[in-house]
């Protein structure tokens, strides 16, 4: 009997194995999943310190936290969705001051419309009024440029520990002229974990990033890393984490000049 009953546990284990093995081998389906009136409200926090020859004492520091809401407007029958994001407001301190930026703060209160589909394919995004004046309409640009090239999730099922590829471009305008960068990601599904009371699943997210600066006048180089925490049950981001370094190197009238940024950005989803 004794040698009955440990035959049994073996083969129980065994088809526990087998099945943990089949559900690894099937994969996970990462989507959104759009509801008309859903309202999701995030908040993110950026962390950007900057040294260079061109700055004293140790470089610069600036800490912007940013609240924003998203409300699904329109689903249509291929799964996609048209999304009002509207920049609710912004806080800037700049090196532990107060400091307006008035290319931020022009955004605050602009709804854009987004269509995207279920896998965060960004379709189109406009904004939903005219912009008063010439900045506005650059900050508006800008934000277009920067919401268009953001990743999304493959088609298929993501399989553990199966790295995916993906690259964007964009431009974005400086103060010494528009600089076009290439983003290449590679993105794993790592495991799972509980964030703010929710199953979630980890991705794994590196990147490696390269610019020009306007006809030759500058490179940009640099490499960042960090996690997406992702409900495949409710079909959204909860949070997220990304540290990018980077460097500038720039050619000016007074000789060749090189700043070195560190970015800390950290999003989560409020309940």
């Amino acid at each position: 009997m004794k040698h009955s009953f440990v035959h049994v546990l073996v083969a129980f284990c065994c088809a526990l194995l087998a099945l943990t093995t089949l559900t690894q081998a099937q994969g996970i389906h990462l989507a959104y999943k759009f509801k008309a009136g859903d309202v999701n409200r995030y908040k993110e926090t950026t962390h950007d310190h900057m040294t260079s020859e061109m700055i004293p004492a140790g470089g610069q520091d600036v800490v912007n936290e940013m609240y924003s809401t998203q409300k699904v407007d329109r689903v249509h029958t291929d799964g996609s969705a048209e999304v009002i994001q509207t920049i609710d407001s912004v806080n800037t301190l700049l090196n532990g001051e107060p400091f307006n930026n008035p290319q931020v703060n022009v955004l605050v209160g602009l709804p854009m419309r987004v269509t995207v589909t279920p896998t965060g394919k960004l379709l189109d995004v406009q904004p939903m009024s005219d912009s008063a004046n010439e900045e506005a309409k650059q900050a508006v640009h800008a934000l277009r440029e920067q919401l268009m090239a953001q990743p999304s999730y493959p088609e298929s099922e993501v399989m553990m520990n199966a790295p995916w590829q993906d690259s964007v471009s964009f431009s974005q305008p400086t103060q010494m002229g528009a600089i076009n960068t290439t983003i290449r990601y590679s993105t794993s599904l790592t495991g799972s974990d509980t964030v703010s009371d929710t199953d979630v699943k980890v991705l794994e997210r590196t990147i490696d990033l390269s610019g020009e600066l306007g006809q030759g006048a500058g490179t940009l180089k640099g490499n960042g890393k960090g996690n997406i925490y992702f409900s495949d049950v409710l079909g959204k981001e909860i949070m997220s984490t990304m540290t990018i370094e980077q460097t500038l190197d720039v050619t000016t009238a007074q000789g060749p000049v090189s700043m070195s940024m560190k970015i800390s950005t950290r999003r989560e989803l409020l309940k």
